[in-house]
């Protein structure tokens, strides 16, 4: 009966050893830290392959005097016989305002006597010629309410898209 008990204990103790063994934390960790390492290792391959290639550009600046020259002339440098022109970045262009006025009898648009028939293609022109101009209206007094209309339909079909409309 001894020897059972001894056995019966003996087997308790290695299921329970096994036991903790196979289901302690550590194992978890283990396979975290396997996980980390794989990546650390390839990352650590990328950044060899990129260091491979910087040694291979090193190589080629050192070797090849047209690929040292082609960088140096790429950041700016230029040989002791040469001149660089730089050329410096246009201004905005200033906003013009073209000034509309319409009377009675006619308009006029920009100082130019234009007749009704022909105010869109005016206003096209003008925009053609000076893309960032802005429209100003002007209505004399006694501009009645249908010309007033057939100046802003004028406008509407040109390409003065808005425009800013005062009465007189």
């Amino acid at each position: 009966m001894k020897r059972a008990l001894i056995f019966v204990i003996t087997g308790v103790v290695i299921a329970g050893l096994a036991y903790y063994a196979f289901t302690h934390q550590n194992i978890e960790r283990v396979e975290h830290l396997k996980g980390e390492l794989a990546k650390l290792e390839a990352q650590n391959q990328a950044l060899a392959n990129e260091n491979e290639k910087l040694e291979e550009t090193i190589a080629a600046l050192k070797d090849d005097p047209r690929l040292a020259e082609r960088r140096a002339r790429a950041s700016g440098m230029a040989r002791s016989t040469e001149v660089i022109y730089q050329f410096e970045e246009p201004e905005a262009p200033t906003p013009v305002q073209a000034l509309l006025k319409v009377g009675i009898d006619s308009c006029e648009l920009a100082g130019k006597v234009v007749p009704y028939a022909e105010l869109s293609q005016a206003l096209d022109n003008l925009k053609t010629q000076v893309p960032g101009a802005k429209l100003k209206v002007s209505f004399d007094e006694h501009v009645d309410a249908l010309q007033r209309q057939h100046v802003r339909d004028a406008i509407e079909v040109s390409s003065f898209k808005s425009a800013n409309f005062e009465d007189d």
